[in-house]
């Protein structure tokens, strides 16, 4: 799995994960590390107080993982040059308490 997060206005920061169908073998590990690697995140960047990006619409695994991150999955929107829907996500800084 690849993971990052991008810095795009004082107080916003694109986040982005890119992984494999290997990951369901390694899931609790990867369940374990990621709200800590979050909180990390803001705590690193202290002026940032949202992550956000989108998922695409049928990705219900992905959905179920961001909520649990604390993610806020908003309505979808049709882009891309097939008009395909995807969904913007927010994660705040107030839900790590940071």
């Amino acid at each position: 799995m690849l993971f990052g997060i991008r810095k795009v206005t004082p107080k916003n920061a694109l986040i982005w994960a890119c992984a494999t169908v290997d990951l369901v073998d390694n899931r609790m590990a990867f369940l374990r590390a990621s709200r800590p690697i979050i909180k990390r995140w803001f705590e690193e960047r202290p002026s940032v107080d949202t992550f956000t990006n989108f998922t695409h619409a049928k990705n219900f695994d992905h959905h179920r993982w961001l909520r649990w991150c604390g993610a806020e999955l908003l309505p979808a929107r049709r882009l891309g040059p097939r008009g395909e829907p995807f969904l913007p996500f927010i994660i705040r800084r107030q839900k790590y308490h940071v």
